[in-house]
């Protein structure tokens, strides 16, 4: 470990990283480099691990799996090919063979969930990755038990890489815990090496803490997303806290805005932030039928300022957050310059009501701001939101990582042409 950190044994969570001094915000907590890297395994609709054929978010088919399922089309028949393991077995033996060699002595020391699959059920799996370790070279000292174990541990342990629509096996930063409310952030640099800048002062004994999963998700969500890791989590945010991207008018007040503590479970955890008065049972009904009825509609057609004007859901609530989001290209492509400017600070807007002070979102939603602006030809609001976007970067991904650098040519290019 490097100067400031190092590896404990906590009885509970398993090996992970504190700090042993303190860090400032922005400051670099830790850096590795990957034992090995798999390209392809990540969507290049959502940039989530792939979790099946076609991606549940934007159902669009991810067209170079496909090449794997012809070339693999006898097999295909004979085994579950809807488990995306099958799919990680192909591409460690034709990417990574020689990485799993070199870290077979590592590999021990991570988290395997298949450990916790009785035999029996991924048999197959064995079964499959000896059949094409034949096919590619007999005489590799692997068996089908070693590529299986370095599937399930890859799967649970790795990085996403968003240049090889891929993901790395990072020693150090897999012991990096979880949370809800972490303190540090990682940025992929040239080499592929990463590193963890602090989000937020972090003391002399804390963890170093990041996030598993990606933000702007409720409760439920977070901990759905958290299931390939084996565990729920059972932080502050999660239990006791307001869900603050489950936002509803307040039916009491009015003004207030109610946001569930927790999973929303209990009527009595359904509180104005406001005016700290709870809603009824019937209350709760409305609200829970208004988000499910947002839900059920394609986050690209939904009508985000009618559903907003029914007066049940707030501006900042997911499912709307989600739909702007998803509707911002559409926008950009029409040419609707006013529209994009409001939808852009409203995500703005509730990026700064829910997430962390530096949050790398935030950074992307200025420099479209920035973008904007700048084919307007208001110089000047183009300039403010690239230099607010580079003092965020600075702070989530380092001064060296590209896209600070990106930030500063931009907010300095801006400024100039502003004098």
């Amino acid at each position: 470990m490097p100067p400031g950190v190092c590896v404990v044994d906590t009885p509970h969570k398993g090996r992970c990283v504190r700090a042993e001094q303190d860090f400032a915000v922005g400051q670099c907590v830790l850096t590795d480099t990957p034992l090995f890297v798999i390209s392809e395994t990540h969507c290049n609709a959502c940039l989530q691990p792939h979790c099946a054929l076609q991606c549940p978010t934007f159902q669009a088919t991810y067209q170079p799996l496909l090449g794997l399922f012809q070339d693999y089309e006898a097999l295909a028949e004979k085994f579950d090919i809807d488990d995306i393991l099958v799919l990680y077995a192909l591409k460690f033996v034709g990417q990574v063979m020689a990485g799993i060699l070199d870290a077979k002595s590592v590999l021990g020391h991570f988290f395997n969930p298949l450990r916790l699959v009785h035999r029996d059920v991924i048999g197959h799996f064995y079964e499959f990755a000896d059949h094409v370790l034949e096919q590619v070279d007999g005489s590799v000292p692997l068996d089908g038990e070693d590529i299986v174990s370095a599937i399930g541990i890859y799967s649970c342990n790795s990085h996403r890489i968003p240049s090889l629509d891929g993901g790395g096996l990072y020693p150090k930063a897999a012991m990096l815990e979880h949370s809800c409310r972490y303190n540090a952030q990682g940025t992929i640099y040239e080499g592929l090496e990463i590193r963890y800048h602090a989000a937020e002062p972090i003391a002399a004994g804390e963890a170093i803490t990041i996030s598993y999963v990606p933000c702007y998700l409720s409760t439920a969500q977070r901990n759905a997303a958290l299931e390939k890791y084996f565990f729920q989590c059972h932080c502050a945010i999660c239990t006791t806290e307001p869900d603050l991207v489950r936002a509803f008018q307040c039916p009491a007040c009015g003004d207030g805005t109610l946001c569930p503590r927790g999973w929303g479970h209990d009527v009595a955890d359904w509180v104005c932030l406001n005016c700290q008065q709870c809603c009824t049972t019937a209350q709760r009904e409305a609200m829970l039928q208004a988000e499910a009825a947002a839900d059920s509609v394609d986050p690209f057609s939904l009508p985000v300022t009618a559903t907003a004007a029914d007066g049940v859901l707030r501006a900042r609530h997911y499912a709307l957050y989600r739909a702007l989001d998803s509707q911002i290209a559409d926008l950009a492509a029409s040419g609707r310059a006013q529209c994009l400017n409001e939808a852009l600070g409203a995500l703005l807007k509730a990026l700064e009501e829910t997430q962390q002070q530096y949050h790398p979102q935030k950074a992307t939603v200025l420099e479209l701001m920035g973008q904007l602006q700048n084919a307007i030809g208001n110089a000047e609001a183009a300039a403010e939101a690239y230099g607010r976007a580079y003092s965020i970067r600075v702070v989530c991904n380092g001064a060296d990582a590209n896209e600070t650098r990106k930030a500063f040519r931009l907010s300095s290019l801006r400024s100039a042409c502003k004098e």
